[in-house]
């Protein structure tokens, strides 16, 4: 396993209510993981199911959710 390269974002599309940032950080990611979540009930799972704060508080993880996808206009200097 591991990610290979270590990019320094990821960008996921749809996390599976937050399995796929786990992964990410099981597997040691350490980068920023930007979050593109065309369901707001899968947003809404996911942060029902785990309490993803810390890394939010430490910019690494950021999620913008369908269908307007609010804040895109910035997510380029984050």
């Amino acid at each position: 396993g591991g990610l290979g390269m270590r990019p320094s974002t990821v960008a996921v599309i749809g996390s599976g209510a937050g399995h796929v940032i786990e992964a990410l950080e099981r597997r040691g990611y350490r980068g920023r993981i930007l979050v593109l979540e065309p369901s707001p009930g899968s947003c809404v799972a996911a942060l029902a199911r785990h309490d993803w704060r810390g890394l939010i508080r430490a910019r690494r993880l950021r999620w913008l959710v369908g269908p307007a996808y609010d804040g895109w206009t910035d997510a380029w200097s984050w």
